[in-house]
């Protein structure tokens, strides 16, 4: 079972890297940025997606509905602020 979720999370992230730029899911480098090249946002959806049909199709404990229920909304939070960079500042709690 191990060796089947490892082919999906493979398969998942390489599908997710390579989309990356198409969705607009990239990092370019800025003056803040200390990296170089453009890099793909895109690890967050593959570990969602990977934790989900693994929990789905193969009954992976121990994981319920509720707590995959909420996942999915941190997901498109994160996802939401990954395309558009929400500013917390603008949030003063």
């Amino acid at each position: 079972m191990i060796i089947i979720v490892i082919a999906i999370a493979l398969t998942i992230t390489w599908f997710s890297v390579t989309a990356a730029g198409k969705l607009g899911l990239v990092d370019v480098p800025a003056a803040r940025k200390h990296h170089h090249g453009v890099i793909p946002l895109t690890g967050g959806i593959a570990i969602f997606l990977t934790l989900l049909l693994a929990t789905i199709t193969l009954e992976v404990p121990p994981y319920t509905r509720n707590m995959l229920v909420i996942a999915a909304l941190v997901f498109m939070v994160g996802v939401y602020d990954d395309r558009t960079h929400i500013n917390t500042y603008r949030f003063d709690c």
